[in-house]
């Protein structure tokens, strides 16, 4: 059997979560059309016989000063140390190719590398040469290959190119695995994304989602959880004029998360202002962002 791990990286919007979830065809990882959705590395796993590709999917690229940023930093060098492939996706539909070139150098990848030009259904034919050629030349031993996420194309070739670099190995998950992370996991990110969905720009950016209690019956699931902001003047936006914001990110991910678990779903949330908690290495590590960000 051949089997390892890929790492998934790529600038903020690239794709990266998308391509993951249209790849497995599960839903792993939470797409927002908001930077900095993915905030952790999430494993999502592809199973076939005698081949299991184990992805790992990686913050966007980001230069920020908290402790957050850092910590999503290290999960990067941290899920790139472990793997076997890098498989780089460049968001096509922007044309910022000398600024995808430093990102991709910066990183010092160590194992062999696919570039996937992603998006490649909103790129003007002269375009997509333009960008192939330039990657061909900055990255002579790279595999490059054109895909677009949305539209599933071009994902035989990404797994003929996995399969022909992975080495031989053994089955690391079950069949049925398709994540690394637990259902309360899962239930923190599905609130999180309703947070970006509902929220102006700033403030979902500052917020962080604690489950605080997450208890599975046969056909039912209860879940408490809390949402932490930076700011006391953000408490009341979140909350809403008499719950109202709340309860609308509260039924829309409690709608998803049925969906998800095939069971019903109680959802409750409150709302705490932690000031700072971005940088903080205690609440850091109590939100589940590492002991050492």
């Amino acid at each position: 059997m051949k089997s390892g791990f890929v790492v998934i990286l790529g600038r903020p919007n690239a794709g990266k979560s998308t391509f993951l979830n249209a790849f497995l065809s599960k839903k792993v990882s939470i797409v927002t059309p908001k930077a900095q959705t993915t905030r952790e590395a999430i494993v999502g796993i592809y199973h076939e016989k005698d081949l299991e590709i184990s992805f790992i999917d990686t913050p966007g690229i980001f230069d920020g000063k908290e402790g957050l940023y850092k910590r999503m930093a290290k999960d990067i060098s941290v899920s790139l140390s472990s793997a076997d492939i890098a498989l780089y996706i460049v968001d096509g539909s922007k044309k910022d190719l000398e600024g995808e070139t430093r990102a991709i150098k910066s990183l010092k990848i160590p194992v062999p590398l696919i570039i996937l030009l992603n998006k490649i259904d909103l790129m003007e034919v002269p375009d997509g040469m333009a960008a192939k050629e330039h990657y061909a030349k900055e990255f002579p031993n790279a595999r490059l290959i054109e895909v677009s996420a949305l539209k599933n194309y071009g994902f035989n070739d990404v797994k003929e190119a996995i399969r022909s670099y992975l080495p031989e190995g053994p089955q690391y998950y079950e069949d049925e695995r398709i994540t690394d992370k637990d259902k309360a996991f899962m239930a923190r990110e599905v609130i999180r994304a309703k947070l970006l969905r509902f929220l102006n720009n700033e403030i979902p950016h500052t917020c962080a989602v604690l489950v605080d209690e997450f208890i599975q019956k046969k056909d039912s699931v209860s879940i408490t959880a809390t949402v932490y902001c930076e700011k006391e003047r953000h408490v009341p936006i979140i909350v809403g004029k008499n719950g109202a914001m709340a309860k609308k990110v509260s039924m829309a991910a409690r709608q998803e998360l049925e969906h998800d678990f095939h069971a019903h779903v109680s959802l409750y949330l409150n709302v705490k202002c932690a000031p700072g908690w971005r940088d903080d290495a205690r609440l850091l590590a109590k939100l589940g962002y590492g002991k050492d960000a």
